[in-house]
């Protein structure tokens, strides 16, 4: 599913809220975190059918360093909100069957192509 601006917008505020928590990086680094952040956050603005394990798979495979660097329990965070935001159950509590939710989000993403 593809993720909607304002959630990735929402993404990189709880990156930048991991850098506030780091204790060991000094200015230069933060800055070059924020930029390595800002670039693959922009890219995943194009991916159609991206999962929530793929994305942190990929931040992950990017910038090992910065998973290292922030406190333990950071990428749980970040996983429970990209399930929660790319949820199907999120509608069928809704009452849309998944087949619905399924339809729909693909009509979004060609209507905001």
């Amino acid at each position: 599913m593809k993720l909607k601006e304002t959630d990735v917008h929402e993404l990189g505020q709880m990156f930048e809220e991991g850098l506030n928590r780091m204790l060991k990086a000094d200015k230069r680094e933060k800055l070059k975190y924020r930029r390595r952040i800002r670039d693959e956050l922009f890219a995943m603005l194009g991916w159609e059918l991206a999962s929530p394990a793929g994305i942190i798979k990929r931040f992950e495979e990017r910038m090992p360093d910065y998973f290292q660097a922030v406190p333990y329990g950071f990428k749980d965070e970040i996983m429970a909100f990209l399930n929660d935001r790319m949820s199907i159950t999120k509608g069928v509590k809704e009452g849309k069957s998944e087949i619905q939710m399924l339809r729909e989000r693909r009509q979004a993403s060609i209507n905001n192509d």
